[in-house]
């Protein structure tokens, strides 16, 4: 995932931010595809995790490719009779790209969305099976060849549908790769079928049901704001602003290998009633995301000047960008930090919680957006944006935290989340007045904002990971 960020400097020089723009509604149009998912990924996750019988894994498995694939195909048909509507009277194209480039990037987007939700479904088997090392190795191998490889071709032809015809061909030919080595853990031989049985979905479809609805409500509330920009700003903004966005977010993206590994984990002692070991674990894993992600986004908000210089080459980059990777990294530390209370819950058959607060949250994030957007421009949507994961951070900590959380709900808060972050925040800060004394230049400065940063994560958590 963190490959995406070396990447995307070689797009928007070989393509323009404009095009940029496109790939980065791809990610949007991606994330409403994964609800014809309707949960199952997830829960197939988790049932891998708790389910010894491997038949039966087996079988699950062959009933949900079946109805993820049917659903995944109508909405990639949808999206493709309507690429022209939508290149025509939602996105506002400039100078660069004509209506027929857009609609037709826009149908291979949709055929893309096929395979890659699937393999979201066999990620997430894997994950659940334990196979860690290998759904790593595979994914990061899927994001090299998939956002890397392409570079050369789109230098030697710079064309936004040459770009989606390389991620078409490369999705399909891991999906293949992905299916074959989840069949072979769970016990079969490569490229078997299981048998379609609707029945065994029955026990599981209340759990799917409820993260489904919680699916379709985090999809609105992490994308409402992209959405909105695509439509209320051209496709240059829109460029700038999801580039704004992805630096926003590295500490999520940071902490994601992390979650991978603890979700099934912490299930799995839950599911054994080993609730000791489970406490401990979810108090060290919140300290491990509070530490790293605050340090990540301290450095964001104190560097953005300089780490947008080196990030996209520029000799200096606008204010307004600079501006708004500040604002998302404050949101981007709590979405991080909602992390540890949503997966206790999840780990737990629990996400009424999630599912109300995202809601609420809704209800009020949209009409904030649009109003701050008319008024502020992209700096209205970007504090918005934060409300959402502010909430739903507080929502977790009082509700699913002091449910199902053994120990003292004022001690782990206290522990895991405010030292850590009080922590980096004095570290970063206090690089940011080493910086400004000894004026050293961008790469120095995150240089030394990086040592300082890495030095505290190594003293603090390095004893935590080594007990885990």
């Amino acid at each position: 995932m963190t490959a995406i960020y070396i990447f995307v400097p070689f797009y928007v020089d070989a393509l323009g931010v404009e095009s940029y723009g496109i790939i980065a509604f791809y990610s949007i149009l991606l994330t409403i595809g994964s609800l014809a998912d309707i949960g199952l990924s997830t829960t197939f996750s988790r049932e891998a995790a708790r389910e010894p019988d491997r038949e039966r894994i087996f079988n699950l498995l062959a009933t949900i490719e079946r109805i993820l694939l049917s659903a995944v195909c109508i909405f990639a048909l949808i999206v493709c009779v309507g690429a022209n509507f939508i290149a025509e009277h939602w996105l506002n194209n400039g100078t660069t790209l004509t209506v027929n480039e857009i609609a037709n990037s826009l149908r291979l987007m949709a055929l893309t969305i096929v395979p890659q939700i699937g393999l979201s479904l066999y990620s997430a088997g894997l994950l659940g099976l334990q196979r860690q090392g290998t759904a790593n190795m595979l994914q990061a191998a899927y994001s090299t060849a998939r956002g890397g490889l392409v570079i050369p071709l789109i230098y030697y032809m710079p064309s936004i549908q040459i770009f989606f015809v390389w991620q078409l061909a490369v999705s399909i030919i891991f999906l293949l790769i992905f299916r074959s080595l989840l069949i072979k853990s769970i016990g079969y031989k490569y490229f078997m079928l299981g048998q379609y049985n609707y029945a065994s979905l029955k026990p599981i479809l209340k759990f799917a049901g409820s993260v489904l609805a919680l699916t379709i409500l985090g999809t609105v509330i992490t994308q409402i704001d992209k959405i909105l920009v695509s439509k209320m700003f051209s496709m240059s903004d829109f460029g700038y602003y999801n580039l704004a966005a992805m630096l926003g977010q590295v500490s999520y993206a940071a902490i994601t290998p992390l979650m991978i590994a603890f979700f099934p984990r912490i299930t799995e002692l839950v599911s054994g009633n080993k609730l000791v070991d489970a406490n401990r674990l979810f108090a060290d894993f919140t300290f491990i995301v509070a530490a790293l992600s605050a340090v990540i986004s301290f450095s964001l908000i104190l560097f953005s000047q300089e780490i947008l210089q080196l990030w996209l080459g520029v000799d200096r980059a606008p204010e307004k960008i600079v501006s708004v990777v500040r604002i998302l990294s404050i949101g981007g530390l709590f979405m991080s930090l909602t992390a540890a209370p949503f997966y206790l819950g999840l780990a737990n058959g629990h996400n009424r919680t999630s599912t109300i607060n995202a809601a609420l949250t809704l209800v009020f994030v949209i009409p904030l957006m649009a109003y701050g957007a008319s008024v502020w421009g992209l700096i209205g949507i970007a504090v918005s944006s934060i409300l959402a994961s502010v909430t739903s951070f507080i929502a977790l900590s009082l509700f699913v935290v002091r449910r199902f959380y053994g120990g003292s709900t004022r001690a782990w808060f206290l522990r895991s989340v405010v030292t850590p972050i009080a922590a980096a925040a004095a570290t970063i800060f206090a690089a940011r007045l080493i910086v400004d004394w000894v004026e050293p230049g961008a790469l120095l400065s995150c240089a030394i904002a990086g040592v300082m940063g890495g030095l505290l994560l190594m003293l603090s958590c390095v004893p935590i990971v080594r007990r885990l």
